[in-house]
């Protein structure tokens, strides 16, 4: 046995503490003079005998815990155990992304993976590895090559993209400080490195690439748009050699259309097709592509109308139009991007059900004068299952309802509006990669000529992010999670009130992406690549329904399903290719001592044992014991 941190046994020497304690405790014998010796003949003098017997159970007790105590603290563990850990391993990464299904690639690739495992040194345990998006782990270390040839065997290409960072880092832990050999099967597709990316292995750690090989050529669907009532598709060629072909387009599994192509090497042709789309259905477009990847020559989209986002409006006041006066014209003035707004007053929010606020894909509180906490209960449980909120701090807002009215998220005492301002502040913009200021690109700037003469105190404290600033380095725009929701905070009022925002041109889009924003987990896109599918569904092309939003699982509501079209990331599709040296260039070394190598490989074979965890079982039950046999000494 051997200790990862032996400093600790230090603390054995506290186990001498009962000890003592028990040595100066016990008493002599005292002599007393009897004189009738007959009154004790039935004295019990074995119960004297039990008592002692006791006392050195409990000694013997609190001894053992405080032993136990240490010995867990200096973490045990068996050196013959180091053998599992610390033996030398075969590790094979298969690469399962669509960019090796063009005909033959994945079974040249299964030869190379079978190779590496059969060739591996009998004294090398072996590994299997799968990745492309995800990284799975698909046969665990093990001196039996049979388990990893089964599940090589069973192994296919996925739909997702090459990530060689990905695959390296979960190498890399795998490896730890123990020697041996990483062999990559993969077709060194360029698009698979991100820019910077490196990965550290140990010294004694070989890295081999077993090349796959490119396709002969690709064709892939880029993209496929609705565009006039007609259908318009982008056939790129990635390959280097020119290719003919014919495009086809399907309506609800009927054929409509098939177009002929002529295309060079890296480039592409935009091809319109005559039929008229319906309202409502799938249109998938195809094209035969005999030497590159089959994954990408299939592309969907989904016709149905898009779903009118539906956003509430809370006032404080009885005349509910007015103070949504200018947030309902924002919302309204884009005919493709419009939003249907509803207003209630705060006083009737206690009224609507979880069901009725489910339908609303965001809210904008913009007065809580009449706000009840029913109805500020009503609010918190949108935003928990998923509501996107927006609370103007304008006049008619009330800090000290609020402040208990979303349940732990601590908004500002004394959040009052401070009137009279002797200098009007401006809007300046502090993340500008935040999606609800990111459209503006250059032109952000202009927001600086908002002029606000009535601002409120926000929070600025953990929990919260501060989107924007006023002039003045308070805080002007502010976010914050509570439960799968999101709410935003603003500085001010959206009734032309206490500033000018209303007025100046940049109102209308700065409301538009919020609603949009805030209702994100609601209005998801329409075009999804299988990475980004719910747990539990096939991340496979086609098209698929999704529940609109986290709210529409809940009891309350009713979910309400959209059909989206899932198509592969088109990025993947790329010919292009690393060489061994570029390859190599992206993978580092570890420096470290042979002193620091052993202790890593003591630290893996430790959290193998976790033989600590047992130390402190056994403590709290000598703990306990100690206090049963104590209360027998009462």
């Amino acid at each position: 046995m051997s200790f990862l941190y032996p400093a600790f046994l230090i603390g054995v020497l506290a186990a001498a503490v009962p000890i003592v304690l028990h040595l100066f405790r016990r008493e002599a014998d005292v002599r007393l003079p009897f004189s009738a010796v007959r009154l004790l003949r039935r004295a019990p003098v074995e119960v004297a005998r039990r008592r002692r017997l006791r006392e050195l159970i409990l000694l013997a007790l609190r001894v053992g815990a405080l032993a136990l105590l240490a010995l867990s603290f200096a973490r045990p563990f068996f050196v013959g155990g180091a053998a599992a850990v610390t033996a030398p391993l075969t590790l094979v990464a298969v690469d399962t992304s669509y960019s090796l299904t063009a005909p033959g690639q994945f079974e040249r690739a299964l030869e190379l993976a079978r190779r590496a495992i059969t060739n591996a040194p009998s004294s090398h345990l072996v590994a299997l590895m799968s990745f492309d998006d995800e990284v799975r782990i698909v046969a665990a270390p093990d001196a039996a090559r049979g388990t990893a040839l089964a599940k090589l065997d069973a192994m296919r290409p996925e739909y997702g993209r090459t990530r060689y960072r990905a695959a390296l880092s979960r190498a890399a832990e795998a490896f730890g400080s123990r020697p041996g050999k990483l062999v990559i099967v993969t077709d060194l597709q360029q698009v698979g490195w991100d820019g910077g990316d490196t990965v550290t292995f140990g010294s004694g750690v070989d890295v081999d690439v077993a090349d796959v090989g490119p396709p002969a050529g690709n064709l892939a669907i880029a993209a496929l748009r609705a565009e006039q009532n007609r259908a318009v598709a982008v056939i790129r060629n990635t390959g280097r050699l020119q290719q003919d072909g014919q495009a086809r387009l399907e309506i609800d599994g009927r054929q409509v259309g098939a177009l002929p192509f002529t295309i060079g090497p890296g480039r592409s042709a935009t091809l319109r097709f005559e039929a008229g789309l319906p309202a409502s259905g799938v249109a998938r477009a195809t094209v035969d592509d005999a030497h590159g990847y089959v994954a990408d020559n299939v592309r969907y989209l989904v016709l149905d109308p898009p779903k009118t986002p539906m956003v509430l409006a809370v006032t404080g006041t009885s005349t509910a139009r007015s103070d949504a006066f200018y947030l309902d014209r924002a919302l309204q003035v884009d005919d493709q991007s419009r939003f249907r707004l509803e207003t209630v007053t705060a006083s009737t929010v206690a009224r609507l059900d979880p069901t009725t606020l489910g339908k609303y894909s965001a809210a904008f509180l913009l007065g809580s004068q009449g706000l009840d906490l029913r109805g500020a209960e009503q609010l918190a449980g949108f935003v928990k299952a998923g509501g996107g909120l927006f609370v103007a701090t304008g006049p008619q807002f009330d800090a000290t309802l609020t402040q208990a009215l979303f349940g732990g998220v601590a908004f500002p005492a004394g959040s009052e509006v401070r009137k009279a301002r002797t200098e009007a502040v401006t809007f300046v913009p502090v993340n500008a990669h935040h999606p609800i200021l990111r459209p503006f690109g250059p032109l952000m700037s202009t927001l600086s000529d908002v002029r606000f003469r009535q601002t409120a105190a926000l929070p600025e404290r953990d929990g919260w992010r501060v989107v924007a600033r006023f002039s003045d380095g308070k805080p002007a725009l502010v976010e914050t999670k509570l439960g799968e929701g999101r709410i935003l905070l603003f500085g001010s009022d959206l009734s032309n009130r206490g500033n000018d925002f209303p007025l100046h041109p940049g109102f209308v889009p700065v409301m538009h992406e919020t609603a949009r924003y805030l209702g994100a987990q609601d209005e998801r896109a329409a075009d999804l690549v299988p990475a980004e599918l719910p747990a539990g569904m096939p991340r496979a092309p086609g098209v698929v329904e999704l529940p609109v939003g986290k709210r529409a699982a809940t009891a309350t509501a009713r979910p309400e399903p959209r059909r989206v079209a899932v198509n592969v990331d088109i990025s993947e599709s790329e010919t292009a290719r690393l060489d061994a040296k570029q390859f190599a260039a992206a993978i580092s070394r570890s420096r470290a001592s042979a002193r620091e190598v052993a202790r890593n490989e003591a630290r893996q074979v430790e959290e193998q044992q976790h033989l600590w965890q047992y130390g402190l079982i056994l403590m709290m039950a000598a703990l306990v014991a100690e206090v049963a046999v104590g209360r027998t000494m009462v």
